[in-house]
Parts: structure tokens; C-alpha cells; sequence
């Protein structure tokens, strides 16, 4: 039978502080509170709670040493000290009646004012406000508070502090906790004797009903922090089982603590028990020999932030009973963590498998409400009873705190829940789609070469990331070589976290952005990210990486021109078509243009059926560069979701079934109006590759409904050519005309033509020879080289994936005057020759 520790009662008739230390210095004073593995010898020094009791009063004494404390005093604590110490001054200053502010430790506070204040250094910030005193207070000496640490026995000496004429009602402070800041800044939260029983009630009883005693091994975690005073703390008043610390290195700085050199304590010190924050475990995954320790726990648990799937994953798979624990300074820790430990037998506590590590269940103590946010999502919201006083309490209707935590419920088993992120985390993109980021990030953070991540996109088109590589890893941002080095050496990673997120908030590599070693993410004192405070740091370079046409849409007064509005449109049609039911799976059309290649170099052939890396055979006219842009986005969303896309370069279109429609304002029927008028028809080397409208109608059905892979790009022109001299013999065959009565000359001499008509051209001239109002086309095309290929200086494009994605173009037959007829009756039948 085990030989459990007295605990203290729980109904209030003991207060917390300094109630329960009293409680154990009487009833379990030779049992350990604080335990640590000295370095030299590796020998186990043991503190006992008639140690860590006595410590306190001799703290409260010194503190009382010249009378000028009043009861009730607020007096903050920003102290770079061991743990041991830090517990002690905590139940040594309410002891002596003084309600204590855990301000957040001096290399956090310099971190914090060196970003608010960049000018200035910690000496030269003012930190009375005007009016108000500043009386500084030195801590008392690590070895005047423990003298005999590890030895203290009840023979040695001892004065008891006793304060008279002090008897705080149970709502009255004792102490103020600051919020961690991964949100904002932190903020101070005040806990009463009540709040604090209240949370001393909660998840660290069920251990009682273990049949093993615990070790507690938070040894990383900051006592001045919620975590911290939870697990290294509370745990230990409620249970009387010892808690691991770090040795004490007083008159040193105390230990910082690392993965290494925690894992290193907890060995050592004989914990059962592994408590940390995520990054420490996701550190841990990446180690067998790590993971060989912890499956020896009898339980491993992390708070503050999210660990990734494939830690988890990787971690439980090997042994591991890992378990997710989920708390707040405003309303304690009301999740079950020993629910994954068939054994414990805490009652109204409901087992779950190891497999659901990831989700909690709230304990009975809580009367909680779930705000459904419509997108499968609920906020979380801590209703005021007489088990539980949240700290704060903000919910409009009723008294309770909510959190603006956002959770999903598991599918089959009521009452477990996931959390998922905040509703302040939340990234509405510019299309109202809604994602939440700590998945993704916790996932990317499980890469070896990755220290923090911070997702960004509010209001933007595609979400991005900000990543900040470990030490080792660290990279120039401005080196762009040295950024898609790193970038393709995460990119698997960010693969894997995109598999599982909705398209629309899946994360393109061009997205990822690196730190500056120079400006680390700001950081709460439990590790993870200060998001705002860090979306502030690098606005700049986010601004700076999204793209230009996005940017120059929303210059102030500025009316976009017609392509900008087109490649916006499709982008939009993009992300609509990845946030359908089927994703990435439709097949995504796009209509582009052959003025792709109006700057195409002829001697390098024909133009290929692929999306080209560089812009300037695009260069030239808005539209072709328009097209070419729209090219490029659905190339990258091809290459980064999976999209379906495939690019249709069409090119001229002319009449066809079943009337041989071809609009009068087409450039081609401007020419043989013109024609007419001037008695002569434009002749020029080269072909021409037209189809006809229901040929492309057909081709762009063959191509969307083929099988197997799909291709990017396919040009949409006439796979056999004509010769253009032979169309237009053909078109003055189709008018009846002879070659004496309409023969064809140079196109240079047609433009001369042209030129002589537009001098002084008349209302009766622009309707007979509109080709007046496209002067500079028609020149253009007169100018062109053309010793072969296309007719105008036209690319001559390439067309064996189309052909072979489309019956209807591979089988197409030439041009010839069945169509010219066709073309010269429609244009007739509209009074247009």
C-alpha cells in the first residue's frame, strides 16, 4: 500500500496562501516538496516542506524588517531567480500580507521594452508614472531563505513570522498573474483566495486516485507564469508529491532551460512525470534516445500552444502516454489530464484513447457554453458557478469569461473536444473564407530547421507564413539565393501541412518568409509567438511580398486598367474552384490568348505548348501581358495545390457553323471590307491558322473531359495552316470577283492605300473603309517579318498536346472556300458588303 501524503482540505476552511504550506509543514514535513540531481555527484538533494515552509517566513520576515509594509500592499515581482526561490517568495510575501504581482522575468521585461522603446535602454525607461513613488526591494539571499538547503531539520534554528490584525475576505486579491501575450501584450489578471482554491479544485485532484505517487517534472516551465504555478506549484500544494527544480546556481543567474538540458534534470532527478511546453517536445520527437526516457513516464503532458500531428504521432506511436492540457490565467485548468490512464479511477472522469490525445474534456466542475461560429467551429465560454470564478468575467448575457478559444467536437464521442485556434487567430482572407492557423504551424514547427511560425493573410488574397529558422539554420533574407535554398529544404514539410488544410488556406512556397536573425519574433515568456506584436515587427516585408497587381489595384485614385480587373477575377475563380466540394480535383479552364507570344523570337521555332518561366515573349500589348500574368498564378496554383488547370492559348477565331458568323468588327472582316473599297486585297507571305468557332467550342470540350494527366498549357490554333495568299483567293472567289477586278497587292502597298484614304477621311470613308479607325493595327501587321510562319509576324505555335488531348483538332480539316462562302453570305445577309 502506498504511502500517500496528508493533502489539505479543499473546502475553503484552508486558504491556499500561505494556508497549504502551513498545512504540509504540519502534517508532512519530512516528506520532499522540491527535489533537484546536483551536477557534480549526481546525488539527489531533497527539500523538504519544513524547509520550503521555513524559507517563507524567514522571506516574510526580511520583508517586514522595517515595519514600512502595509497589509495589502500591492508589490511587484520581477525577479531573475531559481524556481525554489521564486515558490518561496511567492508564499513568503502573502505570508506577509502583500499582494503579489508575477511580473514576467527581466530578460522578458528588456525584450518587451527594447520593442516598445528601440531608443532606449532598460536603465533609461521611466518606470514610475508621474505622482506615484518607486521604492525598490532586493529579494532576500538564496541562503538566508534556505541555509541549509537539503539538511534543515526541526532541530536547527527557526523564528516563526506571525502577521497580526491581517484577515483578507475570500474575494479579496492575492496575487496577479499576467496573461502570457501570445495575442498581445501580457496582461495582469487578478486572483482572489477564491479564483485560486477554485483552481487548486480542478484537474490536480484526480491524481490522488493514481495507485503510483508522481514526480512532477516541470522543471522548464516559468513559475511566474500560469503554467508554471500550475505545475510546479499547485500540483504540489494540492498533492503532496514532489516537484523537480533545476539546482540552484545562486549567486549566478538561475538555469536557462533548453530541451537538452531538461531532459538531462528529469533523468537525473528520478521525475515520473515530463510537463513542458510544445517546442520542448517537438525537440524530444526528433530524438530516440528522448523518446526511450519518456515512455518511462507514467504520464507526459504540455500546455500553451499546439503540437503537431506528426509529433504527437510520432511520439505515442513509440510508447509514449502523452496527453494535452489545456488552461488559461483567467480561468485556471478545467481539462482532465490523467483521462488517457485506465488505472486512475477519479470518479465522474470518462476514459479516452491515447488516439484522442489531442482533444480534452472539460471537468464537471465547469459550466460551460459552446458559441457556434458557423463554419463548424464554437467559442468556448466559462460560465460563473459556485465551483468556479473565471478571474474575468466579459460575457454580455451572464456572468463568465469568454475565452475566444475555437473548438471542434469530436464526430462520434460527446463531450471531447479540439482546439483548433482563437477567434483572434483567425485569418479572413479578402474571398470571406475563414482559416485557422496553429494547425498548419504546429505542423511546420516540427521541422528540425524551424524555431517559430507565425501564418499571415488577413484580408489577403492566399494566406503566407513567416518562419524563423533555429540558430544553427539562421539565413540573410536579403540573400535570395540562401532563401529558396531554405524554403526547398522545408518545403516537404510545408507540403505535408497543406495536405491538410482547406485549398484556399494552403500556403504557396513563394509565400513563405524568412527572419531577420537580427529581429527575432517577439515571444511570450512560455516560448510561443506574440502574434501581433510579431505581424507589427515584420509588416513591412508582408506588405512587400504580396503581389504587385494586388498592390497597384488599391492605389489610392487610380482607375485599374481592364487587365488588372481580369487577372484579380481569376485569381477569385481560382480560390472559389479550391473551395468547392471536389478542391483541387475540377478541372480549371482558362481561356488565354496566343498575344502570349507577341514578342516570341521565330528563330527559336515554334511556340511551346508550356508555361514559360520568364515574361518577355509576353512583353508588348496589355492584353498578351495580362494573359501571360493570369498564366503564371495558375501555374503556381497547379504546382502548390494541385489544381487541375490546363491554359488554352486560342487564337483567331473565324466564322463557322452553321451560317459562318464572323463579326463585323473582327479584324479580318474590316480587311475585306476595306478591300472592297479600294478595289484590291492585301497579299503577304507566311499562314494563317484559323479556326473556326465550333472547332474551338469542341477542342475546349475535348480537353476539359480528357483522361489521364492533364496538361498546363495547349495552343488552340489550326494544327494544318494555309497559305494566306490562298484565303484570299479563295474570299474573292467567295465575293465573285475577278483578279482583274480585285487583284491582290503587297500589304505594304494596301496600308499605303489605307494611309492615302485616313488623310482626310470622311463619315462616308469610315463606314466604307473602317479599316481607317485600326490604321496602326493594319500597319503593324504590314511591318512584320514574315519569311514563314505565321502571316503578320504571328509565332507559328506548336500543337502536339492539344492534338492529342482532342479528337475534334487532330481531325480537323483545312481551310478552304466551303468556309470563305460561308463567311462572305453571313456578311451579306448583315448589310455589312
Amino acid at each position: 500500500m502506498m504511502d500517500r501524503p496528508a493533502t489539505p482540505p479543499l473546502d475553503g476552511s484552508v486558504r491556499v496562501f500561505p494556508g497549504f504550506t502551513d498545512f504540509h509543514h504540519a502534517h508532512n514535513p519530512r516528506r520532499t516538496c522540491a527535489r533537484f540531481a546536483r551536477e557534480d555527484t549526481g546525488e539527489i538533494v531533497h527539500a523538504t516542506f519544513e524547509e520550503f515552509a521555513r524559507a517563507s517566513h524567514r522571506i516574510a520576515r526580511a520583508l517586514h524588517a522595517d515595519s514600512s509594509r502595509k497589509n495589502g500592499e500591492v508589490v511587484a515581482l520581477i525577479a531573475l531567480c531559481d524556481t525554489l526561490m521564486y515558490m518561496a517568495l511567492l508564499v513568503g510575501m502573502t505570508r506577509a500580507g502583500l499582494v503579489l504581482r508575477c511580473d514576467i522575468a527581466i530578460p522578458y521585461i528588456t525584450a518587451e521594452l527594447s520593442f516598445r522603446y528601440p531608443s532606449s535602454a532598460l536603465k533609461d525607461v521611466e518606470f514610475v508614472a508621474k505622482g506615484y513613488d518607486l521604492e525598490i526591494i532586493e529579494i532576500p539571499a538564496f541562503t538566508d531563505a534556505f541555509p541549509l538547503l537539503g539538511k534543515e531539520t526541526s532541530d536547527d534554528h527557526f523564528e516563526p513570522f506571525e502577521l497580526k490584525d491581517w484577515s483578507p475576505n475570500f474575494d479579496d486579491p492575492i496575487l496577479y498573474l499576467h496573461s502570457s501575450g501570445s495575442t498581445g501584450f501580457p496582461k495582469p489578471i487578478m486572483q482572489t483566495h477564491r479564483t485560486v482554491l477554485h483552481w487548486c479544485s480542478m484537474l490536480m485532484t484526480e491524481v490522488l486516485y493514481h495507485p503510483r505517487e508522481m514526480v512532477w517534472g516541470a522543471v522548464m516551465a516559468p513559475t511566474f507564469h500560469t503554467f508554471g504555478l500550475y505545475m510546479q506549484m499547485y500540483t504540489n500544494f494540492v498533492t503532496g508529491y514532489a516537484t523537480v527544480v533545476f539546482q540552484s546556481k545562486y549567486p549566478g543567474p538561475p538555469v536557462m532551460p533548453t530541451p537538452e538540458n531538461t531532459l538531462e534534470a528529469l533523468k537525473k532527478s528520478g521525475v515520473n512525470t515530463a510537463i513542458a511546453v510544445p517546442s520542448f517536445f517537438e525537440a524530444w520527437a526528433h530524438s530516440p534516445e528522448a523518446i526511450d526516457f519518456l515512455t518511462s513516464m507514467e504520464i507526459c503532458t504540455f500546455a500553451g500552444g499546439p503540437l503537431s500531428t506528426k509529433a504527437g504521432d510520432t511520439l505515442v506511436a513509440r510508447g509514449v502516454k502523452l496527453n494535452t492540457t489545456y488552461g488559461g490565467t483567467e480561468f485556471g485548468g478545467p481539462s482532465h489530464l490523467y483521462d488517457i490512464i485506465p488505472e486512475c479511477k477519479s470518479p465522474g472522469m470518462i476514459p479516452k484513447s491515447l488516439k484522442d490525445r489531442a482533444l480534452v474534456r472539460m471537468s464537471d466542475r465547469m459550466k460551460v457554453r459552446w458559441i457556434n461560429q458557423g463554419d463548424g467551429t464554437y467559442e468556448l465560454q466559462m460560465l460563473t458557478n459556485e465551483k468556479h470564478q473565471p478571474s474575468v468575467e466579459n460575457v454580455p448575457d451572464t456572468k463568465g469569461y469568454a475565452t475566444s478559444d475555437l473548438w471542434e467536437m469530436h464526430p462520434t464521442i460527446a463531450g471531447l473536444w479540439r482546439l483548433v485556434g482563437r477567434t483572434d487567430d483567425v485569418l479572413v482572407l479578402a474571398s470571406g473564407e475563414k482559416t485557422v492557423p496553429p494547425p498548419m504551424e504546429g505542423h511546420i514547427l516540427h521541422n528540425p530547421l524551424v524555431q517559430r511560425t507565425l501564418m499571415f493573410g488577413r484580408g489577403r488574397d492566399q494566406v503566407g507564413v513567416l518562419i524563423e529558422p533555429k540558430t544553427a539554420h539562421a539565413i540573410d533574407p536579403k540573400d535570395e539565393e540562401a532563401v529558396i535554398e531554405f524554403r526547398n529544404r522545408i518545403w516537404p514539410t510545408v507540403e505535408e501541412a497543406n495536405k491538410n488544410a482547406p485549398e484556399f488556406g494552403r500556403i504557396f512556397k513563394e509565400m513563405i518568409l524568412i527572419t531577420d536573425p537580427a529581429k527575432p519574433m517577439a515571444r511570450a515568456a512560455k516560448g510561443t509567438v506574440q502574434r501581433k506584436l510579431t505581424l507589427a515587427l515584420y509588416a513591412e516585408e508582408i506588405d512587400a511580398l504580396y503581389d504587385t497587381v494586388d498592390s497597384s489595384m488599391y492605389v489610392e485614385g487610380a482607375t485599374p486598367p481592364a487587365a488588372w480587373t481580369h487577372i484579380r477575377a481569376t485569381r477569385d475563380l481560382i480560390h472559389f474552384a479550391l473551395t468547392s466540394k471536389y478542391g483541387p480535383q475540377v478541372k480549371f479552364l482558362f481561356t488565354s490568348s496566343i498575344t502570349v507570344a507577341q514578342s516570341w523570337d521565330a528563330s527559336k521555332g515554334l511556340f511551346p505548348e508550356e508555361i514559360l518561366p520568364v515574361p518577355e515573349p509576353a512583353v508588348g500589348g496589355g492584353y498578351g501581358e495580362g494573359k501571360y500574368v493570369v498564366e503564371r498564378v495558375l501555374s503556381a496554383a497547379a504546382s502548390e495545390t494541385g489544381l487541375q488547370s490546363t491554359v488554352l492559348r486560342i487564337g483567331q477565331i473565324c466564322g463557322g457553323l452553321p451560317d459562318g458568323a464572323w463579326a463585323t468588327a473582327d479584324c479580318v472582316s474590316i480587311l475585306v471590307k476595306s478591300s472592297i473599297a479600294f478595289g484590291c486585297l492585301p497579299d503577304s507571305q507566311g499562314t494563317v491558322s484559323w479556326l473556326s468557332m465550333q472547332a474551338v467550342a469542341k477542342t475546349i470540350l475535348d480537353v476539359g473531359l480528357a483522361s489521364g494527366k492533364h496538361h498546363l498549357a495547349v495552343n488552340l490554333v489550326h494544327p494544318t495552316p494555309v497559305k494566306w495568299t490562298n484565303i484570299m483567293i479563295a474570299i474573292r472567289k467567295s465575293l465573285d470577283k475577278s483578279p482583274e477586278s480585285l487583284p491582290l497587292v503587297p500589304f505594304g502597298e494596301w496600308v499605303k492605300k489605307l494611309e492615302q484614304r485616313a488623310t482626310k477621311a470622311t463619315a462616308e470613308d469610315l463606314e466604307r473603309v473602317p479599316a481607317i479607325r485600326i490604321l496602326d493595327f493594319f500597319r503593324k501587321l504590314a511591318g512584320a517579318k514574315t519569311s514563314s510562319g505565321e502571316a503578320g509576324g504571328v509565332a507559328a505555335f506548336a500543337t502536339e498536346k492539344a492534338r492529342a488531348d482532342s479528337p475534334t483538332l487532330k481531325q480537323l480539316q483545312c481551310l478552304d472556300e466551303q468556309d470563305t462562302e460561308m463567311w462572305v453570305k453571313y456578311w451579306m445577309s448583315r448589310a455589312f458588303i
